[in-house]
């Protein structure tokens, strides 16, 4: 999988939904037909993130989105959460070698991103060059959640005297998604 040319994370301010985006540049063009294969084979291990808001007399759900999560070939960001990325808060673009993967950070923060690209990436490399890489400590599609992988608690730590500690349990906040 030397094919990486480079991976550079940056943030989209002009978004509806101000995002982070990380390009990932590979040597050869992307095939549009092997990433979104490859797309669907990594959403198998994190179906998270084929979430969207639906709203419904003026109610907004999260509700999973699996059908209609595919890549596009674009040079352009879409805004996350509009039509255009089909409603959802984490999008998949591509265009002549390089890969985009735009996210709202409200979905998830780099520690989430990552692994998921790093799925992404081998299981599309495993279809473009039609071999079996190596996985290592890849997440794999048939492999299961972490513990806490889904945990939506925030952690608040206090400053005191040079030390971090935690705030107690019972104050520790819930945000559910």
């Amino acid at each position: 999988m030397d094919d990486i040319v480079s991976v550079k994370p940056y943030n989209n301010i002009k978004a509806e939904y101000p995002s982070t985006v990380l390009e990932i540049k590979m040597y050869e063009r992307i095939r549009g037909g092997c990433l979104n294969s490859a797309l669907k084979s990594a959403l198998k291990r994190y179906p998270y993130f084929t979430y969207k808001f639906i709203e419904r007399e003026g109610n907004f759900f999260w509700t999973e989105d699996c059908d209609n999560f595919t890549v596009t070939q674009t040079d352009k960001l879409r805004k996350l959460g509009t039509a255009s990325a089909g409603y959802h808060f984490v999008d998949v673009t591509y265009s002549g070698c390089c890969i985009r993967i735009a996210f709202y950070h409200g979905v998830c923060d780099a520690r989430g991103i990552i692994p998921f690209a790093r799925t992404l990436i081998w299981r599309y490399c495993c279809q473009r060059y039609n071999r079996q890489f190596a996985s290592g400590d890849i997440r794999l599609p048939d492999s299961k959640l972490l513990e806490g992988e889904t945990d939506t608690r925030i952690q608040i730590f206090m400053t005191r005297a040079n030390f971090l500690t935690p705030i107690s349990k019972a104050n520790v906040l819930r945000y559910p998604l």
